[in-house]
């Protein structure tokens, strides 16, 4: 497979043993990581010139922002904006607000089916969909991104689905590049409910106010050593992990993803979720990659499980917290010495008052 990288207004085709893009997670959208030397990276991107010509034929694509994190982005043909393609809530935000309705009589006229995609055929009213993302409003609001070049609609019905298209239309642009194309939003904090923390169980579970009820809140893909269950001993690395978690968030407003590949709440009838902290800080993710958690999957893979196993490799590779041989080795089975547990800073039950949000 070849990817193509936007330079002074061309097109330059890159194979990918020059640049790997590589699929993070915790599955989200259109979340990736570009992995490149800089010495390669200074030879394909050559000095901007920008040019009207090169932002029009921009218009409609799927961007990777290689110089850096992989970031991706969609320029929206009605305003030549680009969106950011991140999170399931970027990405959700996308479709939900620039997808354009068609009909099943539409999809019938102008497309033609390719197996799991559909192919434009040649019409005039087909071609003002090119670039588009289109929603099948008689068929429970199917999406599918019109890719402009050649006319083919792409499924972004599953995360996977996302991700393959961005993997196989997406193009590499430089961040010079990039800064000519104005950037839009219209997923942000205002969108989102934040509560406040008011307890902190464990290093994995909290407690928060919500709409005038105490839910306690079990968190998705990750799981810290236990010092709270009555049926084990309080295990290695455990009071760091829950010592950590009342660091970042007893007392701190934050927001619950939900994912819908979960259930809503666990068989102790706990809230799932993911925990992001008002400053954007991604709890799940921060725990196991600075090794204070292991990645957990519960019977059924989640939405962020490939990031997650990621970040739990680089902990281990670097012997992070848990992961350090002269904590736990990765064995958090072992139990804690009595000297630990005595001291005041081990108290699981740690709380804060404040009213129910």
């Amino acid at each position: 497979m070849y990817h193509t990288l936007i330079k002074n207004g061309s097109h330059t085709i890159i194979d990918n043993s020059i640049i790997k893009i590589l699929y993070i997670k915790k599955v989200s959208f259109f979340n990736v990581v570009v992995m490149s030397s800089a010495i390669l990276l200074s030879f394909f991107l050559l000095p901007h010139t920008s040019n009207a010509e090169t932002r029009s034929d921009l218009v409609g694509k799927i961007l990777l922002q290689v110089q850096s994190k992989g970031e991706a982005w969609y320029v929206n043909p009605a305003d030549k904006k680009r969106y950011y393609l991140g999170r399931p809530a970027d990405a959700f935000g996308v479709m939900r607000t620039l997808g354009v309705g068609i009909s099943e009589k539409n999809m019938s006229a102008i497309f033609v089916s390719d197996k799991t995609n559909f192919k434009m055929l040649s019409l005039p009213h087909g071609k003002a969909l090119l670039g588009k993302i289109i929603l099948r409003v008689e068929k429970n609001g199917e999406a599918y991104y019109i890719e402009p070049t050649t006319g083919y609609a792409y499924f972004l019905g599953r995360p996977k689905d996302a991700f393959d298209v961005m993997r196989g239309r997406g193009l590499g642009i430089s961040n010079t590049d990039l800064d000519t194309i104005s950037s839009a939003s219209f997923v942000g904090d205002e969108s989102y409910t934040y509560y406040t923390v008011s307890n902190v169980t464990d290093g994995d579970t909290i407690k928060v106010g919500i709409d005038g009820t105490l839910q306690t809140v079990r968190m998705i893909g990750m799981d810290t050593p236990e010092t709270v269950d009555p049926r084990v001993t309080v295990q290695c690395f455990g009071v760091e992990a829950s010592n950590k978690a009342k660091e970042l968030l007893l007392g701190k407003k934050i927001r619950i993803e939900k994912d819908t590949s979960q259930n809503e709440r666990d068989i102790y009838g706990r809230l799932l979720g993911y925990v992001y902290r008002e400053d954007g800080l991604f709890f799940n993710k921060y725990m196991i990659e600075q090794g204070y958690a292991h990645e957990y999957t519960y019977i059924i893979p989640y939405t962020y499980q490939a990031e997650f196993k990621d970040a739990e490799k680089v902990a281990k590779e670097n012997e992070k917290g848990l992961w350090s041989p002269s904590a736990c080795d990765g064995d958090t089975t072992s139990s804690v010495p009595s000297s630990v547990l005595d001291s005041p800073s081990s108290d699981p039950d740690t709380s804060v008052t404040s009213s129910i949000q």
